[in-house]
C-alpha cells in the first residue's frame, strides 16, 4: 500500500476516511529526462487542462507489470513529437501520480514511471501509450556466450543481465536474501536476456519488477498469507465499491508441487522437493473434490535442498489461491497496488473474506476503477 504525500513530504494521516467519502481527485503527469529528473515547466495536470483522460494498469502476472495510456490536449500541435528536442521523444519518461486535494493541498501517490511507447496525434489531442522500464528488456538477447561464476550474488547477476538488456543500472532496490549461485550459470548466443533473468529469479524464489517510483526491485516472493489487509471494501454508508462479479474456476489451479534440480556434486542423488495442500478442511486439498493437480518445476540452478524447499513453498502459495476470483468496480483508490491484500464484504455474492489483488485499472480522469482479486486460503 502506498502513502498519499504532499509536496513537503507530509503523509495524509486520514487517507482511509478521505477516500471513503466524497473527495476531489487529482492527477499529475510530469515529464522526466532519462535519469528521472523532472523537466522544468513540463507538468501536465487536470487543472492545467492538458491531461484530459487516461488509465494506468497493473497486472502482477505480467513481466511488464505497469502500463499506461494517457490523452493530452494538443492545441495547435504544441506537443506533437518532432525530433529529439520534442517534449515527447523516446528518451523521456512520464511520471504519473494520482491523489486527492484536501483543504487546498494536493496529496499524491505514485502510479508509475513509464517509457514513451507510441505517441499518436488525432486532431487537437495527443495520445501516448507506455510501459514501465522492464519493457526495455523485452527484445534483448545475448550476442555472445556469457557465464556467471559459482558464488556470485543472485541479485547482482540479475541486475547485470537486465542492465545489459537496456533497463539501466540506476535506481535499483535489491534484496536477494543472501542467495548465491550454487553452480556456474551459462547462457548461449541468442538466449533472451529477460527470460534468463526471470528464470534465475524463479530458481531462488525471487521476483523482479519495476515499482511505482520507477525503481527496479529484486526481492523474495511474498507469501500472500502474511500480507496485511490494507483496505476493506464493504457495504454501508462508506462503501467504495460500485459493483462486483464473482466466478469460480479450477483451470489454472494446482494443489501439488514437485521441484527438482541438480546438486553441485553429481555423485549425489537428484535434489527434489514436494509439497501439497494438506489442510483437511480445505476443498483445495489433494484428497478433496478437485483431485490431485500437479505442477512440476525443474532447473539445473536448484542446487541445495533448502533452495528446492523454498521454491516449492513459493509455487504452492501462488498456484493454490486461484479457485475464486472477483472483479470489483470501485471509487478510485491510488494507495492500493497489485500484491496487496484486501477484505471484501458483499451480501449478494455471499462474500466476506480476504483476497489478493492480481490486477487493477486506475483512471486518470473520471469514472470508476476496477480490480481483480484472487482468494487467499490457508494451505496446510
Amino acid at each position: 500500500m502506498l502513502d498519499l504525500v504532499d509536496a513537503d513530504g507530509v503523509v495524509l494521516g486520514n487517507a482511509v476516511q478521505v477516500l471513503s467519502r466524497s473527495h476531489q481527485r487529482v492527477t499529475r503527469v510530469s515529464l522526466l529526462d532519462s535519469l528521472f529528473n523532472p523537466l522544468p515547466g513540463l507538468v501536465f495536470t487536470g487543472d492545467s487542462g492538458y491531461a484530459i483522460d487516461g488509465t494506468v494498469t497493473q497486472d502482477i502476472t505480467q513481466t511488464v507489470r505497469r502500463t499506461m495510456s494517457i490523452t493530452i490536449a494538443n492545441p495547435g500541435g504544441v506537443w506533437t513529437p518532432d525530433g529529439e528536442e520534442s517534449a515527447f521523444y523516446w528518451d523521456k519518461h512520464l511520471r504519473i501520480e494520482r491523489g486527492v486535494r484536501v483543504g487546498g493541498v494536493e496529496y499524491l501517490a505514485p502510479a508509475g514511471v513509464f517509457l514513451i511507447d507510441a505517441p499518436e496525434v488525432t486532431g487537437n489531442t495527443l495520445r501516448i501509450s507506455g510501459a514501465d522500464r522492464m519493457d526495455r528488456a523485452t527484445k534483448s538477447e545475448f550476442t555472445l556466450p556469457s557465464s556467471y561464476a559459482t558464488g556470485q550474488r543472485v541479485g547482482t547477476v540479475i541486475q547485470s543481465i537486465l542492465t545489459s538488456a537496456g533497463v539501466g543500472n540506476d535506481f535499483w532496490t535489491i534484496d536477494d536474501d543472501g542467495a548465491t549461485l550454487g553452480t556456474a550459470r551459462s547462457f548461449e548466443q541468442a538466449d533472451e536476456r529477460l527470460a534468463a533473468a526471470l528464470t534465475l529469479a524463479d530458481d531462488f524464489s525471487l521476483e523482479v519488477f519495476a515499482d511505482a517510483a520507477g525503481f527496479m526491485v529484486v526481492r523474495p516472493k511474498q507469501d500472500p498469507r502474511d500480507a496485511p489487509i490494507v483496505w476493506t471494501f464493504q457495504e454501508g454508508a462508506d462503501a467504495t465499491h460500485l459493483g462486483l462479479s464473482k466466478r469460480w474456476s479450477r483451470d489454472r489451479f494446482y494443489n501439488h508441487i514437485l521441484v527438482s534440480g541438480e546438486g553441485a556434486d553429481t555423485s549425489k542423488a537428484l535434489i527434489r522437493a514436494e509439497t501439497s495442500v494438506t489442510n483437511p478442511s480445505s476443498p483445495l486439498r489433494v484428497t478433496g473434490p478437485m483431485g490431485d493437480r500437479l505442477y512440476k518445476y525443474t532447473s539445473a540452478m536448484i542446487t541445495t535442498q533448502a533452495q528446492a524447499d523454498k521454491v516449492a513453498a513459493s509455487l504452492l502459495w501462488r498456484r493454490a489461491i486461484i479457485e475464486e476470483e472477483i472483479r470489483l468496480d470501485h471509487v478510485p483508490n491510488p494507495t492500493i497496488e497489485v500484491g496487496d491484500a484486501v477484505r471484501i464484504v458483499d451480501t449478494n455474492t455471499h462474500t466476506d473474506s480476504r483476497y489478493l489483488i492480481s490486477s487493477l485499472n486506475l483512471p486518470l480522469a473520471g469514472g470508476p476503477a476496477t480490480l481483480d482479486v484472487k482468494k487467499i486460503r490457508r494451505l496446510s
